[in-house]
């Protein structure tokens, strides 16, 4: 299908005339990719988005088929939506269940250690009981050994062997109640530990998330909306960027799948150069730079374009209703003067104004220009032939003097212009009628940037936006 390129209207691949604006669209459409929807120049030999060959043989949709599309598109983003709810509440239910979890683990651990720490106790004061009756009995063994020393000294040793021994019991216990009371608090710090730490991590995952902001779409103005676009496409919020479209716009994407298939590998896409060309209470005209960055295997793949876009007011808010764009280096502007090159084939950029001077550089048919300055021809002896009826000389040598082409007047004498024409390869003065050339002394001619290339051309050869 064919889209007018000044009011936007789709037109049947047969028609040269736009049915909405009279305008004439030959050679000047754009292609519609079947396969991700990316609108592109004609003269492309791929989609610059998924590089499919160019297919622009699109069944013809209806306004009531467009409104289809658009229910449809509206009711599987609120099935997505209502899928992301119900996976919300159920990560909401396991979220409570981990932390209930936690909770009877640390209670559980701490009984545990209370009742390890009371056994200890109970071991320890059994030994300690054992220990005194060993104490007893080594003492009353002692006296019956040391009686025959005397009273005082059986006495004093007595005392000495007990506070031996009581030193030695006292100190075994302290040591197996001290180790094994560690060991069960290490235990029971080490999974009360855990479970806090499990929790707490919950709970920052869920602050995060709840930290983490929703894409918030802005359409109160053009500027506004064509940046909300990229930055949902950035969000993955695929749905809320293909409703910043017009409905024409949707109709020309054909599907919301179709639409987002063309996103699938897209990581950002980043407007750096926003200009606002011309704007007006309905629509507005905006030139950008983007910074595409998409996935490509392991890595990224970095791709920069420069653009136009156009954009309508619909009950209050803006809507994107065509863009055309193109590859482009990091270093390019998007122009802030826009024109497009009119002329077929291609286009000499002059020295200065005038047929005349020296090419420095080419443009060709539907190039975007920026228009830097604007002069006037002084050359009285340039020309622009404008007839395709004209031959000179005979046999293998004939020469045509094709339309559009340049050449130096010589003499004018208002019936008849001579012009200097290689005629059978050697130059010659020849007869014109006036109604063969344009003279181009006095004419408007712009001073351009494209393709590298900053030069002159003919005001006829560029339309401005």
């Amino acid at each position: 299908m064919k889209q007018c390129k000044k009011c936007g209207i789709v037109c049947e691949d047969s028609q040269n005339f736009c049915g909405e604006c009279g305008s004439n669209i030959e050679s000047r459409f754009t292609y519609i990719c079947n396969y991700c929807g990316r609108i592109y120049d004609v003269g492309s030999v791929e989609c610059p988005k998924c590089h499919a060959k160019p297919d622009i043989q699109l069944p013809t949709t209806s306004a009531d088929k467009a409104k289809e599309l658009q229910e449809a598109a509206a009711q599987k983003a609120d099935a997505v939506k209502e899928k992301a709810a119900v996976a919300a509440t159920a990560a909401a239910g396991v979220a409570a269940s981990f932390i209930k979890t936690a909770s009877e683990k640390t209670s559980e651990a701490g009984q545990k250690a209370a009742e390890l720490a009371k056994a200890a106790s109970e071991k320890a004061s059994k030994i300690t009981a054992e220990t005194k009756d060993k104490v007893n009995d080594t003492v009353q063994s002692a006296s019956s050994t040391l009686n025959q020393d005397g009273p005082a000294y059986n006495k004093k040793m007595l005392m000495a062997l007990a506070a031996v021994v009581l030193v030695i019991g006292c100190i075994g216990g302290y040591f197996w109640l001290g180790r094994s009371s560690d060991n069960q608090n290490s235990i029971a710090q080490s999974n009360s530990s855990s479970a806090a730490d499990s929790v707490q991590g919950f709970k920052v995952a869920e602050k995060e998330a709840k930290q983490t902001p929703k894409f918030v779409v802005k359409q109160d103005n053009a500027r506004e909306a064509f940046i909300s676009f990229h930055g949902a496409i950035t969000n993955k919020q695929i749905a809320e960027a293909y409703n910043i479209l017009s409905p024409q716009y949707q109709k020309f994407m054909r599907s919301y799948d179709n639409f987002a298939r063309g996103y699938t590998t897209t990581l950002r896409s980043d407007v750096t150069d926003l200009n606002t060309i011309e704007e007006n209470p309905n629509s507005a005209l905006l030139t950008y730079k983007l910074k595409a960055v998409d996935s490509e295997g392991a890595g990224q793949k970095v791709q920069y374009f420069i653009g136009k876009a156009n954009l309508i007011k619909i009950n209050d808010k803006w809507f994107i209703d065509s863009t055309e764009a193109k590859k482009a280096s990091q270093n390019s502007k998007a122009p802030l003067h826009l024109a497009t090159v009119i002329a077929k084939g291609e286009v000499n950029l002059r020295a200065n104004p005038t047929t005349n001077s020296n090419s420095i550089g080419v443009v060709r048919e539907g190039d975007w220009v920026d228009i830097l300055e604007t002069g006037t021809c002084t050359d009285s002896s340039a020309a622009i032939v404008i007839s395709d009826e004209i031959y000179f000389g005979s046999g293998s040598k004939r020469t045509q003097l094709s339309k559009g082409m340049p050449i130096q007047i010589v003499n004018d004498n208002g019936s008849q212009i001579i012009c200097r024409v290689n005629v059978n390869g050697r130059p010659e003065n020849v007869r014109f009628a006036p109604n063969h050339l344009v003279k181009l002394y006095g004419t408007t001619w712009y001073k351009i940037a494209g393709n590298g290339a900053t030069g002159w051309v003919y005001s006829n050869y560029i339309s401005k936006q």
